[in-house]
């Protein structure tokens, strides 16, 4: 029989909230049935011998294993490591060794005591006590690699050690206190008369180009993660194959250097018949994409037949950019385009072959000899994905290059998506990091009354730990590398997610915590690493402590005029936070012209998302209440002449719009998104 106490003690461990506070600070209570529930997702196997088996794993984890498998430190904090010992261990002549990132090997004698708050009475009854590994010496900021040594030069434990700086990385502007000016821009949506019926790279090039000679520090962007090139219909930026990597599709095939020498790509694009393909591409209400991909693959893989025969066949300095870039990725960039050429592979056999979960099962694991023979009999068509992704790279950096060039402070700002497809490369190449039996979404609230399932599978929390937070760090740097900026989608993630467990409704979820002290560490470490300041979506259900954790780590809020209103007035510009982004709307809510008109709420109700008369009347009540509001906040600010009714302005005109562009304008927020 399972006792109570042991299940309560799992969840705990596991990181299972039982409550949390709505969007209105209400307490509400997570029912036992939802909490345990999510316990299945995470322990697969809840009876009484399967709960005994995994409190004895997590004993393993916190007491047995002699060192975490991660720490993380502030450069002023003192660095106390927990260091556990099997009861009759003698050893007395332990050292210490510690390789920075820098490849600068440290070592020294183990001082150890029994430190603050250690207790052998906690630990004895596992068999093991604990004693507190310190250092005298001052560590420098980055990853490093920690071994504990014997008398006899055995290594008996070993763990990372991440030393971060204090806060999130800020340019000079932003410590000078400057008021900073932006656009956002889905960069898909962005049309000329040259690209090819999306908007690429460089689109944005003479955008962010442009933007900046109009005095624009930053330009945000939807999230470029890698989508799924063999399934261009899979367009969704938020639910992206991999995060680390880029989508292909904004590649500018005339901006590869190998155009001008491939004289087949030349004649195919300068033909009547592909000309005639774009003009009608350019011409589309809506993108096209599996036409678009249609035309640039043709493109791209004639590009890369001439990138190996001008280039790799003679060992060109090009090729060593290639082969550098390669080493660089290193495994990750190979398993991402192994991926892309099965899919692409298994898709041309069988079109319900939609992601790996449906492959067949010698596919599934990415270790296994048949993918490994794949490898092998498929290098030409791997090597051409790594080389797409070389080119998206290439083309993103002098995107922000030319940002920068052109007198941007911030250049371009990078979406982070919270959750990666759990179909695509990033899952599978990373399938112990994610619980698959659980969707991430969000709790009912104002905007979703029967909550959201965003259909990705989360992070498991121990085993991110375990891994030391290494597909964390690799998404991080990825993003970062080339931008001046990053905005986290749905940053409550940092803290928290809502875990859904399949089959059920979004109602029956439950929040499972994630050590958000290492992980605003990290990022306090990769963003000074990068130059890239942070920004944080804080929107929804967030808790009431994050607002100070994301101050305390400069990591910039959110602040979105829909949701700026304390019950019978807007938020005044004077009370916003200075350490803000502010804007009038978001991705995912509607723009000004349809707020102003209700029928996002109209949309929401069509889709399902929004149900009931009554509801719809309450929404619609409050709109109308909130219109009111910004009239008057425009009336008392002097951004309007007279006061003004909503009957008297029943759509948005130029003029208000431009009047509450002003009164964002004039808040204290550091930062302004149009």
């Amino acid at each position: 029989m399972i006792a109570i106490a042991e299940i309560e003690q799992l969840k705990k461990l596991c990181g299972i909230a039982s409550e949390y506070q709505d969007a209105h600070n209400t307490r509400i209570q997570i029912s036992e049935q939802n909490q345990s529930a999510v316990l299945k997702t995470i322990i697969a196997d809840v009876s009484a011998e399967g709960v005994q088996t995994a409190l004895e794993d997590f004993s393993f984890q916190q007491f047995q294993r002699m060192l975490p498998p991660v720490k993380v430190f502030r450069e002023s904090e003192e660095i106390a490591i927990p260091v556990n010992f099997p009861d009759g261990f003698c050893e007395t002549a332990l050292t210490w060794q510690l390789q920075t990132e820098p490849s600068v090997d440290l070592q020294g004698e183990a001082t150890l005591s029994t430190g603050k708050g250690v207790s052998r009475d906690v630990t004895a009854v596992h068999g093991f006590y604990s004693r507190i590994l310190t250092f005298d010496l001052a560590l420098p900021v980055g990853c490093h690699q920690l071994k504990l040594i014997s008398g006899a030069g055995e290594v008996l434990a070993q763990m990372t050690l991440i030393i971060a700086q204090q806060q999130c990385y800020r340019q000079q502007q932003l410590r000078d206190e400057k008021k900073l000016f932006g656009f956002s821009a889905q960069l898909y949506t962005i049309r000329s008369a040259r690209n090819w019926g999306m908007g690429d790279f460089t689109d944005l090039t003479d955008f962010v180009t442009e933007a900046a000679a109009h005095g624009v520090d930053i330009v945000g962007l939807n999230p470029l993660h890698a989508l799924f090139p063999a399934n261009p219909l899979a367009f969704g930026p938020y639910s992206p194959s991999n995060r680390a990597f880029i989508n292909v599709m904004y590649i500018d095939p005339l901006a590869v250097e190998e155009y001008e020498s491939c004289a087949n790509a030349k004649q195919l694009v300068e033909s009547n018949a592909f000309q005639d393909q774009l003009e009608q591409l350019r011409d589309t209400s809506h993108v096209d994409y599996a036409r678009v991909a249609e035309c640039k693959f043709r493109v791209l893989e004639l590009l890369f037949e001439n990138f190996l025969e001008q280039h790799c066949s003679v060992n060109s300095p090009r090729a060593g950019q290639f082969q550098a870039y390669l080493q660089e990725q290193g495994d990750a960039l190979r398993l991402h385009s192994t991926y892309d050429a099965l899919h692409e592979h298994l898709l041309a056999q069988d079109q319900s072959n939609a992601g790996w979960p449906v492959w067949p099962a010698a596919y599934r694991d990415p270790k296994s000899v048949e993918v490994q023979l794949f490898q092998k009999l498929h290098t030409s068509r791997i090597t051409y994905f790594q080389y797409l992704q070389w080119l998206a790279f290439e083309q993103l950096k002098s995107a922000q290059d030319a940002a920068v060039n052109a007198g941007m402070s911030i250049g371009i700002y990078l979406d982070l998506a919270v959750g990666t497809n759990p179909g695509g490369s990033e899952a599978w190449a990373n399938q112990q990091l994610f619980s698959f039996e659980a969707n991430v979404g969000a709790p009912p609230d104002e905007l979703a009354t029967e909550g959201q399932n965003w259909g990705f599978a989360p992070f498991e929390p121990e085993a991110l730990r375990k891994r030391a937070y290494n597909l964390f760090i690799r998404n991080l740097r990825a993003n970062m590398v080339n931008a001046g900026a990053v905005r986290f989608d749905h940053c409550v993630s940092l803290l928290r997610l809502w875990w859904i467990p399949q089959g059920k409704s979004s109602r029956q979820g439950a929040y499972v915590h994630y050590n958000i002290e290492e992980i605003t560490g990290i990022l306090a470490l990769e963003s000074h690493r990068n130059h890239c300041m942070i920004v944080g979506e804080d929107l929804g259900t967030v808790p009431a402590i994050l607002p100070k954790i994301m101050e305390d780590n400069a990591i910039y809020c959110y602040r979105v005029l829909y949701f700026e209103f304390n019950d019978d007035r807007m938020v005044p510009p004077e009370d916003y936070p200075r350490h803000a982004v502010a804007t009038i709307n978001t991705h995912d809510v509607a723009p000004l012209d349809s707020w102003w008109l209700c029928s996002d709420i109209e949309l929401r109700e069509q889709l399902g998302v929004i149900k009931g008369a009554a509801q719809i009347w309450a929404l619609k009540s409050q709109r109308r209440h909130q219109k009111q509001l910004i009239l008057n906040a425009m009336h008392h600010y002097g951004h309007t002449s007279g006061f003004k009714t909503i009957e008297e302005v029943p759509v948005m005109t130029a003029r208000l719009n431009s009047a509450i562009h002003d009164y964002l304008a004039s808040s204290k927020a550091a930062v302004m998104i149009s």
